[in-house]
């Protein structure tokens, strides 16, 4: 026991993408205007693609 190390916290890195969205929306109680960038979790990301409100910033 006492020759145990202690452990290292490892934080998840999440993924991100980012995009610019192309309609005025809130979203997660913000709101954000057409042209805005942002970052936003893989999960938000289906969700506003779904929706066909964003555009990745790389234009795909």
């Amino acid at each position: 026991m006492a020759d145990e190390k202690p452990t290292k916290k490892t934080t998840a890195k999440k993924e991100v993408k980012k995009i610019i969205f192309t309609e005025n929306i809130k979203h997660n109680q913000h709101r954000y205007k057409k042209g805005e960038s942002a970052e936003v979790s893989l999960d938000d990301y289906e969700l506003l693609l779904k929706a066909q409100v964003i555009q990745t910033e790389t234009g795909d």
